[in-house]
């Protein structure tokens, strides 16, 4: 084999792993509010929801809305 198709190879097999994982786990946590929900605000005291997730703390992972609906729109 050559190296190419070594290389290929081997991102094919990434792909189809991070596919897998994207399938099975389609959430992450927010980011900016790490999984709370909450926007402390300018003094702390003040909360409000987090403008990133909307007081969701779980966030749809990078193509998993794609992946989950199968292509259809």
């Amino acid at each position: 084999m050559t190296l190419a198709a070594i290389g290929t190879v081997l991102i094919l097999i990434g792909a189809g792993s991070w596919v897998r994982s994207v399938l099975r786990h389609p959430f992450t946590i927010c980011t900016r509010c790490n999984g709370t929900g909450r926007n402390a605000g300018s003094t702390g005291r003040a909360y409000g929801r987090c403008p990133r997730c909307k007081g969701s703390p779980e966030r749809l992972r990078f193509g998993a809305r794609q992946l989950h609906r199968g292509g259809r729109r």
